[in-house]
């Protein structure tokens, strides 16, 4: 199935059949993704990097909501605090 589907896009990007000035590169990419399908360990590998990259950009995500999490949780205290002072000179002068 991979050789397949390699075979139909190698004949769609290659250099001579398509004369699109991106066909050198994006036949190139069809070759080294086909090198990589094709080789068991290549392709263990690639799937790790693939999970790896994944969790990392998750743990990045996580990090910001917290960092906006505290921004936010910071902002409401100073404007809960602002309103108690307003509140009471409010109180204090009626």
């Amino acid at each position: 199935e991979i050789k397949k589907a390699y075979r139909n896009r190698a004949k769609k990007t290659h250099p001579d059949k398509n004369r699109d000035g991106r066909a050198q590169q994006a036949f190139v990419a069809v070759e080294e993704s086909a090198a990589v399908l094709m080789d068991e360990e290549a392709r263990e590998q690639f799937d790790l990097e693939i999970k790896m990259a994944r969790k990392e950009k998750q743990e990045m995500v996580l990090q910001k909501i917290s960092t906006v999490r505290n921004f936010v949780k910071k902002q409401l205290s100073w404007l809960i605090w602002l309103f108690q002072k307003v509140l009471g000179l409010y109180l204090w002068m009626r």
